[in-house]
């Protein structure tokens, strides 16, 4: 393919741009893995075909939603307490609290 065999990508993109990234990258190193970067995106850009809603909403039907409620099955139900039960209350994790 275009980006080359696993093996060619690696040595060409792979390494270069995570070399590059190292915390104890040169500054050499950290040019090159941007080059790098650089390079693999434009070369992915030219594969890639982006379609914006407006366009493709001259094509696509109208959006329908519906909201279905039904009711749950005893082991959802089950399955709903239990994650309850496990669950935060609201004001804990409004007040930051996390554990």
């Amino acid at each position: 393919g275009i980006l080359g065999t696993a093996q060619e990508f690696k040595k060409h993109f792979e390494i270069p741009i995570l070399k590059g990234r190292d915390a104890d990258a040169s500054t050499a190193d950290r040019q090159k893995g941007e080059e790098k970067l650089k390079e693999l995106i434009s070369v992915v850009n030219r594969c890639l075909i982006r379609r914006t809603s407006d366009i493709l909403s001259k094509y696509l039907p109208v959006k329908i939603e519906q909201v279905v409620c039904c009711k749950l099955t005893p082991l959802q139900m089950e399955l709903y307490r239990r994650f309850l039960k496990q669950a935060k209350p609201v004001e804990e994790l409004t007040r930051g609290k996390m554990s």
